[in-house]
């Protein structure tokens, strides 16, 4: 249970720091992290070897990772069922496979701002 929340704790530290350090504060992408205040809903979703995480509210949604090539279809039925239908922000935490490896069918699938 220490490591799970060591590990939401990082994805926090990651999302406001990539927000902070790589866009300027009138950027699309920093507005959308911005707007994620309030109500946040954060959905661990299971894409086999490798994470994918959904932060969204009712004006925003996020996909921070994607998860291994092998499984996108899933990632991507999952998110479609999830009700997602847009993205206004993909955040690749770093370039291994199992992080990024969706990535072509989240953007051949879905509108993503940033």
């Amino acid at each position: 249970m220490k490591k799970f929340w060591k590990f939401i704790l990082t994805i926090i530290i990651a999302v406001a720091a990539y927000g902070y350090e790589v866009y300027d504060f009138g950027s699309e992408a920093h507005e959308a992290i911005s707007l994620l205040q309030g109500q946040l809903e954060v959905k661990l979703l299971d894409v086999g070897h490798g994470d994918a995480i959904l932060l969204r509210n009712q004006a925003v949604a996020i996909l921070v990772d994607t998860g291994d090539y092998k499984n996108s279809d899933i990632l991507v039925r999952r998110l479609k069922t999830l009700g997602v239908r847009k993205l206004d922000a993909l955040i690749i935490t770093h370039h291994h496979l199992d992080h990024l490896g969706g990535v072509i069918k989240i953007l051949n699938n879905f509108d993503v701002k940033n």
